[in-house]
C-alpha cells in the first residue's frame, strides 16, 4: 500500500488539483491520499473528493505548528 501525503493550509481553492494529479497517475498498486489540513474550507474540499473517491482521506489537524508537525501527524495516523 503506496500512502500519498499532502499538507494543506488554507488551500481550498487549490487542493483539488493536487488530489486530481495523483488520482490521475497510472499507479500500478493499491493507494490512498491522505490530506493534513486545520482548516475548515479545505477541509471541506478533500471531504468532497473522499465521497467520490474512498482512497482519499482528510486528516483534521488541531493545531497550525507548520509542515513538519502536519507531516509527524500525518505518520501517526
Amino acid at each position: 500500500m503506496l500512502t500519498i501525503i499532502i499538507t494543506s493550509y488554507k488551500e481550498s481553492q487549490t487542493i483539488g488539483r493536487a488530489i486530481q494529479a495523483f488520482l490521475n497517475e497510472n499507479l500500478q498498486e493499491d493507494f490512498e491520499i491522505l490530506v493534513v489540513t486545520p482548516d475548515k474550507e479545505t477541509q471541506e474540499k478533500v471531504l468532497e473528493y473522499g465521497k467520490k473517491y474512498p482512497q482519499v482521506k482528510c486528516l483534521k489537524e488541531k493545531e497550525k505548528k507548520g509542515k513538519p508537525a502536519a507531516l509527524n501527524f500525518a505518520f501517526k495516523q
